[in-house]
């Protein structure tokens, strides 16, 4: 989480997918308190990565589907896997 708010300082533009081990609420809501506009468990498909990936690229955000769905909607245009 830290490297994200790092990342954000100095380029503000950068756009952070996040995967993970954890899919606890808590370490989700803090990824998307520091910035980043996707959240992904390891579990995720390779395509699933990758569409991730384009989705973010264009403006969206991308959360695994074992995201708690209010955590998805509070980052706004939201797609999921």
């Amino acid at each position: 989480m830290q490297a994200t708010r790092q990342i954000l300082k100095v380029a503000p533009a950068t756009k952070v997918l996040m995967l993970s081990a954890y899919n606890d609420e808590m370490y989700v809501e803090e990824a998307i308190n520091s910035g980043a506009m996707g959240y992904l468990v390891k579990q995720t498909s390779a395509d699933n990565v990758c569409l991730a990936i384009r989705e973010i690229h264009a403006g969206n955000t991308f959360f695994s589907p074992s995201i708690p769905r209010h955590l998805r909607k509070r980052n706004g245009k939201q797609k999921m896997a």
